[in-house]
C-alpha cells in the first residue's frame, strides 16, 4: 500500500551553543524530521559543506529479538534482501546500478537492529535513495542456496575443528548476559541455517522491515526540500507496522566468572567484560568520559602501560557495548601465550586505581575536552550523523549533538569516582580466554578474576 502523507514534526534547529567555546558554529544546522502516514521515520541533515552524501536505513531487528529456534534469521535476511529486488532481478544487477551511480553499499546486523548504509556522490543522491528502498521494500529472495554456503562459511569462521564456538564476543556476551537472547550469537548456529527458508525470510521480513520499524537517514550536501520529496516517494510502498518490543532487560549474573577456550595458533585472545550502565541510563555519558581516561590515545594507561611501558602486546584496547538498558565495557588484548596474566595484571590494577585513588582533574578535562572533539570531528562525515540520529530514533534517546557536548562538559570528578565504584567489582568480571593456555597461566588467570574486588 502506497502512503505519502506526512506530518511534519520538524525542522528542528539546533542553536549555537553558548557554554562551550567561541566555536560554537559547528553545532549550527538543522535537522528535518518527518514522519509518514505508516509510521516510517525520515530524516535529513544539509551539510553543503562536503562532496558526498550518506543514505542509512535503520531497522529495529537483530538477535535480540529472536528465539532460540529463530537465532540468525535476522541476519540471513540481511544477506538475503542483497539477492536482488523486483527492479534488479538478481545481485548482480542490484550491484551494477550501486556502482554505476559511484555508490557503496554495505550493511551490518547487531543485536539490537539492523543497518544498512550507501554512501554515493551529491548528485546521485536520488538514485541512491531509490535503491535503498528497493532492497528495504521489493526483495525477492533468489538463490537462497547460494547465500545459505556463504553464510554457513561465515558461521564456521567462529567455530573450531569440532564445531565448538571460539568467537570470544560470542563468548563473552553469553556469560554477561545468560539465558537472554543478547546472550545469542548474532549469526546463529550451523543447524539454523541449514534450516531456513524462503517462508522464514518473508515471516521475518513482513515483521520487521515496517513503517513504524524503520527510520531512513539522509545527511550531505543536499536540498532538504527536494530529498524530503524523493525519500517519501521512494519509500511510500514500506509494509504498515508498529515498532516492535525488544524482551525485557536480562538478570544479570550476581557472581564472576572465567572461561577458556582452547584454539591453536602463535597467541591467545583475552577479554575482560565487566557489566555498565545501558545507553539511556543517566550516567552512560559519565561512563563514556571514564572509559575515555583509561583508553584514548597512547599517553592513557592502557596503552602507557602494557604496551609502552611493558611491551606485553601490540594489540590491546578498551570499548563499550551499550544497548538501551544494558551495557558492558570490554578490555581486549592478542598476545603471547605467556603474557595473559601479566596483562590481566594490569588491567584490573588500572581499573583499582581509577577506583580507589583521586582522580586527577587534569586527566579528566583532557578525556572530556577530547569527546567534545570528538563530536565536531564526526559531523564532517556524513555516515556519522545518520548513525547518531538514527540511533536517536530508533532507541528514542532524544539528545542533540550539542545537548550531549553539555552533558560532557558538565562531567565532574565525583561523577567518575561512582561510575567507576558501580563498574568496577568482582560480581560485574568476566574474563574469556580463547588461544593456548597451560594450566599455571588458567589458574593463575582465575585467582586474579576471584580475588579482584
Amino acid at each position: 500500500m502506497k502512503r505519502t502523507s506526512t506530518k511534519v514534526t520538524g525542522p528542528l534547529e539546533i542553536q549555537p551553543s553558548q557554554t562551550l567555546d567561541d566555536r560554537s558554529d559547528h553545532w549550527n544546522y538543522q535537522c528535518n524530521r518527518r514522519i509518514l502516514a505508516g509510521g516510517l521515520t525520515l530524516i535529513h541533515v544539509a551539510q553543503p559543506h562536503l562532496h558526498s552524501v550518506s543514505i542509512s536505513a535503520f531497522v529495529g531487528a537483530g538477535s535480540r529479538f529472536e528465539s532460540p529456534k529463530d537465532n540468525g534469521l535476522v541476519h540471513f535476511l540481511e544477506h538475503m534482501v542483497f539477492r536482488g529486488t523486483r527492479g534488479f532481478p538478481t545481485s548482480f544487477d542490484l550491484n551494477l546500478a550501486v556502482e554505476r551511480i559511484g555508490g557503496n553499499l554495505n550493511a551490518a546486523t547487531t543485536p539490537d537492529s539492523t543497518e544498512y548504509t550507501m554512501s554515493v556522490p551529491s548528485e546521485n543522491v536520488e538514485r541512491g535513495i531509490d535503491l535503498v528502498a528497493e532492497l528495504l521494500t521489493r526483495p525477492r529472495f533468489n538463490s537462497i542456496e547460494v547465500e545459505r554456503k556463504v553464510i554457513l562459511e561465515e558461521i564456521r569462521e567462529d567455530l573450531d575443528q569440532d564445531g565448538n564456538p571460539v568467537d570470544i564476543d560470542f563468548l563473552s556476551r553469553r556469560r554477561l548476559w545468560p539465558n537472554h537472547p543478547l546472550g545469542q550469537c548474532i549469526i546463529g548456529p550451523v543447524e539454523n541455517a541449514m534450516r531456513f527458508d524462503t517462508g522464514d525470510l518473508g515471516r521475518c521480513f513482513e515483521k520487521h522491515y515496517v513503517s513504524g520499524n524503520t527510520i531512513v537517514c539522509v545527511s550531505g550536501p543536499i536540498d532538504p526540500d527536494r530529498i524530503g520529496e524523493t525519500m517519501e516517494r521512494a519509500f511510500g510502498e514500506m509494509y504498515p507496522g508498529s515498532r516492535v518490543v525488544a524482551p525485557q532487560t536480562p538478570r544479570l549474573p550476581t557472581h564472576s566468572s572465567t572461561l577458556h577456550v582452547n584454539k591453536p595458533g602463535s597467541q591467545t585472545q583475552l577479554r575482560a567484560a565487566f557489566h555498565a550502565p545501558g545507553a539511556t541510563a543517566p550516567d552512560s555519558t559519565a561512563t563514556d568520559i571514564m572509559l575515555r581516561m583509561i583508553d584514548d590515545g597512547m599517553s592513557t594507561p592502557l596503552h602507557h602501560r602494557i604496551f609502552e611501558t611493558r611491551g606485553l602486546a601490540y594489540d590491546v584496547g578498551a570499548s563499550v557495548e551499550q544497548y538501551p538498558d544494558v551495557g558492558a565495557i570490554n578490555f581486549d588484548a592478542a598476545c603471547s601465550h605467556e603474557n595473559v596474566s601479566d596483562i590481566l595484571t594490569e588491567i584490573l590494577q588500572i581499573v583499582s586505581d581509577l577506583r580507589d585513588r583521586p582522580i586527577v582533574q587534569a586527566d579528566l578535562d583532557k578525556a572530556r575536552e577530547r569527546a567534545v572533539w570528538d563530536l565536531k570531528d564526526f559531523q564532517d562525515s556524513p555516515s556519522a550523523m545518520n548513525g547518531w540520529y538514527g540511533e536517536q530514533e530508533l532507541f528514542r534517546k532524544a539528545r542533540t549533538i550539542e545537548d550531549e557536548a553539555e552533558k560532557i562538559s558538565a562531567i565532574m570528578i565525583e561523577d567518575i569516582a561512582t561510575v567507576a565504584r558501580r563498574i568496577f567489582i568482582g560480581s560485574g568480571l568476566h574474563v574469556t580466554t580463547v588461544g593456548i593456555q597451560d594450566d599455571a597461566q588458567r589458574n593463575r588467570v582465575e585467582m586474579l578474576a576471584r580475588s579482584f574486588s
